[in-house]
């Protein structure tokens, strides 16, 4: 059963709003078409609009008709490598406009634009407004491990915990530290 717009419910609207945000549904979150394929159910395509819940833990949508499907393209792990690899970066250099993978020196957006790239997701630009305007503002109660910090002038990596991975500056380097006040939580 396949609803129009006017008549999805509002909660039916976030939970699919929820699949496209936390980049479950590559196909729709690049093309923006309501009637993307999203999940599968015995083979046959599911469209968004027919998504009524979603199990993150196990990528598992619920369906309007009350049968499940699996969402294509998800990885519940994907918050963890992106925070794994960033903590492998921890103790590296700061330098700004750099990012260097083989010495483990960045700055804050090509930290952020590097990690994100080896886990297949591309970031607005090697600078915060860009990844910023790319990506869907969520509230700090809905945040995951893997987002992106936004503050006006950095960005950084959400590790879980209240804790961050930063490049900071020359003096401190790449770090693992306490998330600083006035965080926007940005999931791509």
């Amino acid at each position: 059963m396949n609803m129009s717009d006017g008549e999805k419910t509002e909660e039916q609207a976030v939970v699919q709003q929820q699949v496209v945000q936390a980049g479950l549904a590559a196909t729709y979150a690049q093309t923006g078409d309501a009637g993307a394929t999203v999940a599968e159910d015995a083979g046959q395509a599911v469209a968004i609009s027919d998504i009524t819940s979603f199990d993150e833990s196990t990528g598992t949508a619920t369906l309007s008709d009350g049968t499940t499907a699996t969402v294509v393209g998800y990885d519940a792990n994907t918050g963890n490598a992106i925070v794994d690899l960033a903590a492998s970066f921890v103790g590296g250099n700061y330098q700004w406009g750099a990012e260097d993978p083989t010495t483990s020196t960045f700055d804050c957006s090509g930290l952020v634009q590097y990690v994100y790239a080896q886990n297949g997701i591309t970031v607005g630009g090697h600078n915060d407004l860009a990844i910023l305007n790319a990506g869907t503002v969520v509230d700090s109660s809905e945040a995951q491990a893997g987002d992106i910090l936004w503050w006006n002038g950095h960005v950084a990596i959400y590790a879980g915990d209240n804790m961050m991975i930063s490049a900071d500056n020359e003096q401190y380097g790449i770090t693992y530290r306490e998330i600083s006040p006035g965080a926007t939580y940005v999931r791509y």
